[in-house]
């Protein structure tokens, strides 16, 4: 299991990261693309095995007859916009969330694990621009399984929150 301590200042650090190169895409271009693509990376591998540890210790506690805590990392939900995916390459290579492919979205509540699984096993992942291109607004994602079915938006605020919330929730 991951302690207290060290990932949590990671987390944290990588917020204020993913805030402040977010912020400047529109300017540095693909650098700044990157140290947001690396710290969404980081950050979603730490809490997928938060989450793991998580299941394991549902598991050790079922069979010891100890009481069972709140499992708050695995059930989290990450409000997110789905997009049918058409095979329309060009959604993902321009990486703007047009108006015409609003017509077709609809706002959901993904599973986070979902999300940090989306982002380690891609098929899809790539920053989102508003049309105004003002800074990245968030990340596509979708995973390998479900790659010619739907696409994910989820804001870079959104998943700042749930890193919070992680950092907040887990404790030893």
């Amino acid at each position: 299991m991951i302690l207290d301590g060290y990932w949590k200042l990671e987390l944290h650090r990588y917020t204020l990261q993913l805030r402040f190169w977010s912020s400047l895409c529109k300017w540095t271009g693909s650098f700044a693309e990157h140290q947001v693509n690396k710290y969404l990376l980081y950050s979603a591998a730490i809490i997928r095995k938060l989450i793991e540890d998580e299941v394991d210790a549902k598991k050790e506690l079922q069979n010891s007859g100890y009481g069972m805590p709140e499992l708050a990392l695995l059930h989290y939900e990450l409000p997110a916009t789905e997009y049918p995916f058409d095979g329309d390459k060009d959604f993902i290579l321009h990486k703007v969330v047009a108006d015409n492919y609003n017509a077709e979205s609809r706002n959901v509540t993904v599973e986070a694990r979902t999300i940090c699984n989306s982002i380690i096993h891609s098929y899809v992942w790539n920053l989102a621009y508003s049309e105004g291109k003002k800074g990245a607004a968030g990340l596509l994602t979708a995973s390998d399984r479900e790659k010619d079915k739907k696409l994910y938006f989820v804001t870079i605020s959104d998943w700042i929150d749930y890193i919070n919330y992680c950092k907040e929730k887990c404790n030893v």
